[in-house]
């Protein structure tokens, strides 16, 4: 069992003495990147005979890894043709090869980057093969348009890692390097982990795909909502959630960075028995004073501004925290718009129509609001022909609850104007948290979750193979719905 060593340093312990992180991007080896069967090296190893190029002795580093050329004397006959002329170029040790995974057969003129890639840029990943001659290919995690994620082990560490690969293509090359960017000041500035966001342990580039590890954690919240049949949790667990997330929205405003695309999806709980969670998903982030796209934010959770084509900061992210907060207790999401003009459409159904001063600085206005009805709402139906009108659906009848300090909460992430907008600091201050932190230091137990088993994201061993869990089943209810319910969460998505 044989993978390689990060080709980064791990950062200085002094934040001053680390080097451009997008400088460290540009100067990783891109393993992969050139046609190493250009090579007229003979397969010697191919046939188990000692190639000139090995040491005879093949010796083992006291790490427990290999040099490139004793892995390809051992383990060549193992090997692809294309990967016995890639484990040459490799300047770091050799973990893992993937000696019973099922190979592609890669190369000049078989397909999208040598064969590794589908039409699209997706890098084909082979089960129980290596990544980076280090990571063995476990399971898939997850796809997005930014790439796939995978469970992983990590031969090196003896751990398991989440490892995120960026489709191949200059656009996604070019915003996987503005995640690393803020991941890596992150990871700076939270050393202790106490702010709720995800930690990268590692990134490389190999065959063209720049890859992120990072810490493996439980389900996201969303998943966790569907195995619960959609009914929603109950209100102090939300209360828990909101806190959670507003210490990590706090660290993300106090360094001007914009997450981009908050939603239940990107929000994983540490495990199945605690609300502890941590933010997820990069990949659309910015900082605040660096903004590049303005058609951001999954739809049920986009912000008007962003709707109406308005400048947009850190606030974009609490009205994303009134929508998950609201879908958590509900179990369904609170503005479930099929397109932008349905989303405005709902929003303004709940809250009423945005004042005016908002329309005026607002360059797709026009779009929603006609000026010569003194800028009245252009669309009241939606695509099956009910009415929503403004302001007919208040928001403790869309929750089904009175609690005037939740809905409160999120009156003031709900407000239209985001300079008027609850900022995070404010929330840690409101008592809906101040009660939940409260709570949580005079009832034993408080916070505490029972979703389900962790072993999902565990190593897989001979007993968990084996055996079925058997879990209690609970009543659900709405499951008529379900269905109709996935495949509007499909069409949500940008």
């Amino acid at each position: 069992m044989v993978a390689i060593s990060a080709a980064y340093p791990e950062p200085p312990a002094n934040p001053s003495d680390q080097p451009s992180i997008m400088n460290a991007i540009a100067s990783v080896p891109q393993h992969g990147a050139q046609n190493p069967m250009s090579s007229r090296v003979k397969y010697s190893a191919i046939q188990g005979q000692r190639s000139p190029y090995v040491s005879p002795r093949r010796q083992v580093n006291k790490d427990g890894s290999l040099a490139p050329s004793a892995a390809l004397a051992q383990y060549g006959r193992l090997l692809s043709p294309f990967e016995q002329e890639e484990i040459k170029q490799f300047n770091s040790s050799i973990w893992f090869v993937g000696p019973t995974a099922r190979k592609l057969n890669a190369g000049e003129g078989k397909g999208k980057n040598f064969g590794y890639d589908d039409d699209k840029g997706r890098y084909k990943c082979v089960k129980n093969d290596h990544i980076y001659y280090r990571y063995e290919v476990l399971k898939g995690l997850g796809k997005g348009s930014f790439g796939d994620v995978v469970r992983a082990y990590d031969h090196k560490t003896k751990t398991t890692v989440a490892l995120k690969i960026i489709r191949n293509e200059k656009r996604f090359h070019k915003q996987g390097r503005c995640e690393v960017k803020i991941l890596d000041h992150l990871r700076r500035h939270d050393r202790d982990h106490s702010n709720n966001v995800v930690h990268m342990k590692d990134f490389f580039i190999f065959r063209n795909h720049l890859c992120i590890t990072f810490e493996i954690m439980h389900s996201d919240m969303y998943s966790a909502l569907k195995k619960d049949g959609f009914r929603g949790f109950k209100l102090p667990d939300v209360m828990s959630f909101a806190e959670n997330m507003c210490i990590a929205l706090k660290l993300l405003k106090a360094h001007r960075i914009i997450h981009c695309d908050l939603k239940p999806e990107n929000i994983l709980l540490k495990n199945g028995t605690s609300t502890d969670l941590k933010i997820i998903d990069f990949g659309s982030s910015c900082f605040d004073h660096e903004r590049v796209h303005s058609y951001i934010q999954s739809r049920f959770y986009r912000s008007p501004e962003v709707i109406l084509g308005l400048s947009y900061g850190t606030a974009i992210d609490m009205w994303s925290l009134g929508c998950i907060l609201a879908e958590l207790y509900t179990g369904q999401p609170l503005f479930p718009g099929h397109d932008e003009k349905e989303q405005l459409m709902y929003q303004m159904q709940v809250l009423g129509v945005p004042t005016k001063a908002v329309l005026a600085k607002g360059k797709r206005v026009a779009s929603f609001f006609d000026a010569a009805k003194d800028m009245a709402p252009m669309f009241t139906h939606d695509k099956k022909g009910r009415v929503r009108a403004p302001g007919t659906r208040p928001l403790k009848v869309a929750l089904g609850t009175d609690d005037p300090i939740f809905l409160d909460f999120l009156e003031k992430c709900f407000i239209w104007d985001p300079a008027e907008r609850l900022t995070p600091s404010k929330a840690m201050e409101h008592a809906f948290i101040q009660n939940n932190q409260r709570a949580a230091e005079l009832i034993p137990g408080f916070g505490s979750l029972q979703l389900d088993d962790e072993s999902e994201n565990q190593v897989p061993t001979n007993a968990v193979k084996s055996g079925k869990a058997k879990v209690a089943k609970k009543p659900r209810t709405h499951l008529a719905s379900l269905a109709s319910r996935l495949k509007a969460r499909k069409s949500s998505k940008p």
